[in-house]
């Protein structure tokens, strides 16, 4: 599981994303749609850990293991 607490990223005054939460179970197939400049790239960039300049915790949970690990 990857969960996503009140992320936030800007890019200059742009807004891509304001608080979002969202939790990615695992053993399940899911999709990112939208327009061009939604913000697709930019989330897949920081659950990567290669956008480092967000304001987030994330949080990544193994079903295999009882434990978790913050990432990034």
């Amino acid at each position: 599981m990857i969960q996503i607490s009140n992320l936030s990223k800007k890019y200059g005054e742009t807004v891509v994303f304001s608080d979002l939460n969202y939790t990615f179970e695992n053993a399940c197939i899911y999709g990112l749609v939208g327009r061009n400049g939604a913000g697709k790239t930019t989330l897949l960039n920081i659950l990567s850990n290669y956008e480092k300049n967000y304001a987030s915790q994330l949080l990544e949970c193994s079903c295999c293991y009882s434990r978790c690990s913050v990432i990034g």
